[in-house]
């Protein structure tokens, strides 16, 4: 869950006030979970279903804010549980 304002600095605009992870209610101030400037730590589940044209589209998006935590020890046991199989890949840059 992301707990979000709106600030006033040229122009009013929507920020990340701190986020909050939807299973264990770990709380963080940053727009992600890493914890120093070196440390990537990040999540991304969602779900998008709608309509898609040349030039406009619409649609309905799920998503879940989990900690990197209960992503790796809960969430991916219960893919394996059920019979997925979990993608690793190595990354650099």
């Amino acid at each position: 869950m992301r707990i979000e304002k709106k600030v006033t600095y040229e122009a009013t605009r929507t920020v990340c006030e701190k986020l909050v992870c939807d299973l264990c209610g770990r709380e963080t101030t940053q727009s992600d979970w890493h914890t120093d400037l070196y440390d990537t730590k990040e999540t991304k589940i969602s779900y998008r279903d709608g309509k898609c044209y040349p030039g406009e589209g619409f649609g309905t998006e799920y998503s879940v804010d989990l900690c990197p935590e209960c992503f790796q020890e809960k969430l991916i046991p219960w893919i394996k549980s059920h019979g997925g199989q979990v993608r690793e890949e190595e990354w650099d840059y």
